[in-house]
């Protein structure tokens, strides 16, 4: 249900469809708001949208994570995302030490630069995990951000991951350039 409501907000304000258009396809549960009489006919306004989401699923944090890794294509940061979805998975997110290590270990000896969930798209220096809203760092302080990074040189809003000697850093790139990208599944 949540992946179902995050295409959604992600419909609106790509779209700018309207509150009545958007709550017409949010079923009960999806979310702790609901969109009230008032606002129907109006635009949503972005930073209204993600309100109609629960920012912190009860469930998301009792679940270990599967990483896959995709090189045989490499793609821009949406394209990445949207290739996920199809596979009825995540862009990958990165929480804590632990996911540092397993994500690591799903890209092995590779050690280029490899897409995750993570942006500051919608507010500069303001970065998140794209897949669920939530925060960089996080509820538990967990980063691991290079030396000097993120920095933002040019128009730097995404967030990858890199080998280097057996560690796994983050850096901030250009979210059109194309990299091997790391989906993940949810694991009860």
């Amino acid at each position: 249900m949540y992946r179902s409501a995050l295409f959604l907000a992600a419909v609106v304000l790509f779209s700018g469809i309207t509150a009545e258009e958007a709550s017409k396809n949010v079923t009960s549960g999806e979310s702790s708001k609901s969109v009230s009489p008032e606002d129907d006919g109006k635009a949503l306004n972005p930073a209204d949208v993600l309100d109609y989401l629960h920012p912190y699923p009860v469930d998301f944090l009792h679940k270990s994570k599967k990483y896959s890794l995709f090189c045989d294509n490499k793609v821009n940061y949406i394209t990445a995302w949207r290739k996920c979805m199809d596979i009825n998975q995540e862009l990958a997110t990165i929480e804590s030490a632990e996911d540092n290590l397993a994500f690591l270990a799903a890209v092995g000896s590779y050690t280029d630069y490899v897409l995750t969930s993570g942006t500051d798209l919608g507010k500069e220096g303001s970065w998140m995990w794209l897949v669920n809203q939530r925060q960089i760092p996080g509820w538990n302080q967990f980063s691991a951000w290079d030396n000097g990074e993120p920095n933002n040189q040019g128009p730097e809003d995404c967030l990858v991951g890199f080998n280097r000697d057996g560690v796994l850093y983050w850096n901030d790139i250009p979210c059109g350039n194309a990299y091997c990208y790391m989906c993940q599944e949810l694991i009860l």
